[in-house]
């Protein structure tokens, strides 16, 4: 592994927790820390001043900090000393991937205006842009440099887009929706400070903080996700050893501490494994010391995951989850720092979990109910129907507590799954394949500007695969979709209320696409349009959710649980999440993407993913990036 590019950090059991009473920067705050050991990497007693010429490539520059005080908010840290005196806390530079070295002039991932733009507006609206606690995004440079704010300004709006789809992507995998709380203007676009600082201002991230501070930079309703155009750091972030599951929590916001600030060098700008992310995921208080993975200064060891490398000699990394997709997805089995339903008497459920950020919207509070008026799914009725009839039942349990295994995304299916070897070269160019992603998920044609940002990005290393995942997650095709159920199930385009009610339940509030489909079913429009009695709706269901005649028995059960009190939505939600509902779904997939259905194998396989908990765009996503897609005519 690398240790950014490839972040792998997670956290080891430690030591028992003690509450202590101390004074940082002159006022008495109450503590919640750890009985530490410092780090055996520099002297406790020193500070180190002379970083070896080899780590300096690497960016692993440790000038200016200190091991933190056994027992202090810095325990397990550094603590670096602003002008002032006050004492703050950062886990250390995190190192560059391998083959970077951060003195050294690096390329620059750029995208256009109108590319940028259509991602950044992607990003949820947080309310009016700027009230309560926000991520500010920052561009810093020292006086006497080159401006680049103009040039680079579209890459910071995409870069920006990207940690809050991972984000999001990663409460997805529990079933739940994160978005980052950016300071947005009245688009929704992220807005980004330009400020200049001093020649010593970049020198390290004291400097940098004394300096933003200086320029007003310091609220506490604020973290400052800083871009600094200079060549020092691979990236470097604060954080508090504060462990306690309360909004009171340090790394928090809370309203004694100003804002903490992330700082990403030009070397490390905008890759493929955003540091931009890891680092500011540090600043909402990851990784804690005491969780079950942690490593020594801050991270974890149990492999993929955004937040995970080998930070210090005799960390030993394990493959936990075993993709390297979920690189960018953040805890891949949801007990180290963030989960939005940790599991129930896990480490995660009784301390700081990164999920309920005030940054983050649905963090801080509850999210904010979906504007669509129909139903969610309920707890269903756990009688079975007689043996006569169909195989179809309503869930043990309620739906929308299901949560999908830490492998969704990362199993691979058979190795029947391809019955071609695709020719070396592939027989489609990159742009030939953006075109034809194109036409098929969203029914047209790239624009130029579309195209020239994909190119730009697979020449600087995206994966064909992590471009299919986030092209079956963006707003458009969402529409596509959902429109789509409206034609199937109520025979009409959906309105536009509706559409956007769905599609931001589906962005927002983790719903998954049969849900859409279940409100469409339950809905009063459908329960009419197919005769507007129980006994037509249950038939309509055998037609048209699993294709087959109604046997009278089977209807006959369904229509006496609907008068008990069952109602329309759990029986559709039923009808739609039966194996032989799924099979069809994935059946459909494969002869839409590729030409071809799959074979027993291949079918079982996706119908118990998709069972399990797995989002049907996965499935998508997955034929998108595969070689038969790629040698489909």
């Amino acid at each position: 592994m690398t240790p950014v590019s490839s972040s792998r950090r997670r956290l080891t059991p430690l030591v028992l927790a003690v509450a202590t009473v101390i004074t940082l920067a002159g006022r008495e705050v109450g503590w919640a820390s750890q009985s530490l050991a410092a780090p055996s990497t520099h002297p406790a007693s020193s500070v180190v001043e002379n970083t070896p010429a080899a780590e300096r490539a690497r960016g692993a520059v440790f000038d200016g900090l200190r091991p933190g005080a056994e027992g202090s908010p810095c325990a397990k840290r550094y603590e670096m000393v602003l002008s002032s005196g006050e004492v703050l806390c950062t886990h250390g530079p995190d190192p560059a991937p391998q083959g970077v070295d951060v003195r050294e002039p690096a390329p620059v991932p750029m995208v256009s205006g109108e590319a940028a733009t259509a991602l950044a507006t992607s990003v949820t609206c947080q309310g009016d842009g700027t009230t309560g606690k926000r991520v500010q995004l920052v561009y810093a440079r020292a006086a006497g440099t080159t401006d680049r704010y103009a040039s680079m300004l579209p890459s910071f709006q995409q870069w920006a887009a990207r940690i809050d789809d991972m984000v999001n992507a990663s409460a997805a995998e529990e079933g739940g929706s994160r978005r980052v709380r950016y300071v947005h203007d009245a688009n929704c676009i992220p807005t980004v400070l330009k400020v200049t600082v001093t020649a010593a201002g970049d020198d390290n991230l004291a400097n940098t903080i004394d300096e933003l501070r200086a320029q007003g930079h310091n609220r506490t309703d604020r973290k400052y996700l800083v871009w600094m155009d200079a060549n020092v750091y691979c990236g470097i972030a604060q954080v508090y050893t504060d462990d306690r599951p309360g909004q009171e929590n340090y790394n928090n916001g809370p309203s004694n501490i100003p804002g903490m600030v992330a700082r990403v060098d030009s070397g490390c700008w905008g890759t493929t494994n955003l540091v931009e992310a890891h680092e500011l995921v540090h600043t909402l208080g990851s990784v804690q010391p005491g969780a079950p993975n942690a490593t020594a200064q801050g991270h974890c060891s149990d492999e993929y995951d955004r937040m995970c490398y080998a930070d210090a000699q005799g960390v030993n990394m394990r493959i936990v989850c075993s993709s390297t997709a979920l690189e960018n997805r953040l805890d891949c089995n949801g007990d180290d720092y963030f989960s939005v339903s940790p599991r129930a008497g896990s480490w995660l459920a009784a301390h700081w979990n990164t999920a309920n950020s005030g940054f983050l919207a649905g963090g801080g509070s509850p999210p904010p109910p979906t504007t669509t008026t129909t139903k969610p799914p309920v707890t269903t009725t756990t009688t079975k129907p007689p043996a006569t009839t169909t195989t179809t039942k309503p869930p043990a349990t309620t739906t929308t507590t299901t949560k999908p295994p830490a492998t969704t995304t990362t199993t691979k299916p058979p190795a029947t799954t391809t019955t071609t070897k695709p020719p070396t070269p592939l027989p489609l160019t990159n742009q030939q394949f953006v075109q034809k992603s194109y036409a098929d998920l969203l029914g047209r044609a790239p624009s130029a500007a579309e195209t020239s940002f994909w190119l730009g990005h697979f020449a600087n290393g995206l994966s064909r695969d992590t471009y299919a995942t986030a092209m079956v997650t963006t707003p458009e095709f969402r529409r596509v979709l959902v429109n789509g159920y409206y034609h199937w199930i109520l025979g009409r385009p959906a309105d536009a209320a509706g559409l956007d009610a769905y599609v931001n339940a589906i962005a927002n509030s983790g719903w998954k696409l049969e849900w859409v489909a279940m409100a469409l079913f339950g809905s009063n429009e459908y329960y009419a349009r197919v005769g507007g009695t129980p006994t037509a709706f249950v038939r309509s269901l055998y037609t048209s959710v699993l294709g087959m005649a109604p046997d009278t028995a089977g209807v006959n059960f369904w229509v006496d649980h609907l008068a008990k009190g069952l109602d329309r939505y759990t029986l559709s939600l039923a009808f739609l999440t039966t194996p032989l509902r799924l099979g069809g779904v994935v059946t459909h997939a494969y002869t839409w993407l590729i030409d071809k259905g799959p074979d027993a194998g291949l079918a079982s396989f996706w119908v118990n993913q998709l069972t399990g908990g797995m989002r049907q765009e996965y499935l998508y996503a997955y034929l998108i990036g595969s070689a038969d897609y790629l040698l489909r005519p």
